[in-house]
């Protein structure tokens, strides 16, 4: 029923070469890339050797100044502080990007009866490593310095560890303090004058999913009348990507297209992504600018196919009336494979005049962002639904099997073209899929709103 439904009234992202929506929209209907080399802060060299003995990235979907670009009428800690971090200033941009998009102005002598639900996992900030480097580092140096030369006098060395902090930014407790997750969301909380619940979220691949649905529930418990909610993934560093890679399986080539036979692994991205969300009843009698509308979302330790079947029960919705699936789509040929033939279990094999179904990954247009990837794929949705426009996948030199047999009845989308299906009565309706890289899955399905 619309009645029950929650929609989409507001957005705004940052990701590699998407300075906002609109650049968003643009990069994902040509289907173009905006992955370029890593950059020195993320790069191996040739004499650097990895920690694990497994595949690093050669190519991500990095921010660049993209990061650096916020306004100075926010009272947050400037970026030009040493050891500061600078996520905190880069996520209340978005929010305020959202809210405005919106049609909402927030400031801080009028408060706004919303909720702040964001998906955040500080990882190696500039903030917690120069507090690292006035403590457990600097005790680790000298104690190396103790074993290398010990008949040295104490004197000497406490000279050598006041040189060395002398090397280091100052020591700031606000600085520290903004280290932590929980700051973050406050921060916003504060800036945009919202006056609901506020969370920082770390479910990995799924936090996306995580975010909504707590917005959802302050929505429908009436605790707060908008919810602010998305995900941010920092700029990525050497140390950050060596750690991920005992466990994720990157992709060491220059090219990079997920369901496509080639493909060895997944490309990291950054950026982030914040929508608002508003009871569909509410957003109708404000006349909002409905994005999409959240039917249903559904997560657990599930199967592709499992998980597409419990949103559809959750939705009220046939897989025949689904058009359109923002996979999650990684690049890890045993990922890719298993996510094609779950839909295609949903679906079935194939006959003429039998439903098909569209599928793309946005992941190839800006890598795999991470705790923010979700945020992107439901954004690619939403603008997809929005403006009724299918929207196509990078393109792919040899596409995976599984899904260009001719009795798949699932096909990649290869250019952007009208969605010509839909009508009041019978919807335009899309699903994001998404996995963490402990195996759990989501999946959200999306309405479009019909014109009146």
């Amino acid at each position: 029923m619309k009645n029950s439904s929650f929609a989409i009234v507001g957005v705004s992202c940052r990701f590699a070469g998407c300075a906002n929506v609109k650049d968003f929209w643009q990069l994902v209907l040509g289907g173009n890339q905006a992955l370029a080399p890593l950059d020195a802060s993320a790069a191996l060299s040739v004499n650097d050797r990895k920690v694990f003995d497994r595949s690093y990235p050669v190519i991500g979907g990095q921010l660049g100044d993209l990061y650096s670009c916020v306004p100075r009428s926010f009272s947050v800690t400037p970026s030009c502080q040493p050891g500061t971090n600078y996520d905190i200033p880069f996520a209340v941009q978005l929010a305020f990007d959202a809210l405005t998009n919106a049609g909402i102005r927030p400031h801080r002598n009028k408060s706004i009866a919303g909720s702040v639900r964001v998906g955040y996992s500080p990882v190696f900030s500039p903030s917690s490593i120069g507090w690292l480097n006035h403590t457990f580092f600097l005790e680790q140096t000298l104690d190396v310095l103790r074993r290398f030369f010990p008949h040295a006098p104490e004197s000497s060395l406490d000279k050598v560890g006041d040189e060395l902090i002398k090397s280091l930014p100052p020591a700031d407790p606000s600085a520290f303090l903004s280290s932590m997750a929980s700051v973050l969301p406050y921060e916003i909380q504060r800036e945009c004058s919202l006056t609901g619940g506020i969370s920082a979220i770390d479910s990995g691949g799924l936090t996306a999913f995580t975010a909504i649905n707590m917005g959802i529930d302050d929505l429908r418990s009436e605790r707060a009348d908008i919810a602010l909610v998305g995900a941010i993934t920092p700029p990525f560093n050497r140390a950050f990507l060596q750690g991920l890679s005992g466990e994720i399986n990157f992709s060491d080539k220059k090219e990079y297209a997920p369901f496509d036979e080639t493909s060895s692994g997944m490309v990291p991205g950054e950026g982030g992504a914040f929508f608002v969300l508003k009871r569909y009843e509410d957003a109708i009698r404000s006349r909002d600018r409905i994005y999409a509308t959240i039917r249903g979302v559904s997560c657990g330790n599930l199967s592709t196919a499992e998980v597409l079947g419990a949103v559809m029960e959750n939705a009220k919705v046939k897989h025949s009336s689904i058009q359109m699936i923002e996979a999650d789509g990684n690049g890890i040929p045993v990922d890719d494979i298993e996510e094609v033939e779950g839909i295609q279990k949903v679906w079935g094999e194939h006959y003429p005049g039998g439903p098909l179904v569209g599928v793309g990954s946005v992941k190839g247009n800006i890598g795999h962002c991470l705790n923010a990837a979700a945020s992107a794929s439901i954004l690619k949705v939403a603008l997809s639904l929005s403006n009724k426009v299918l929207l196509p996948h990078v393109p792919t030199n040899r596409p995976i099997g599984a899904i260009s047999h001719l009795g798949s009845s699932a096909y990649l989308i290869k250019e952007s073209r009208p969605w010509l299906t839909g009508n009041p009565r019978n919807p335009r309706l899309a699903v994001v899929l998404t996995k963490s890289f402990t195996g759990h899955r989501g999946a959200m399905i999306l309405e479009e709103e019909p014109d009146l």
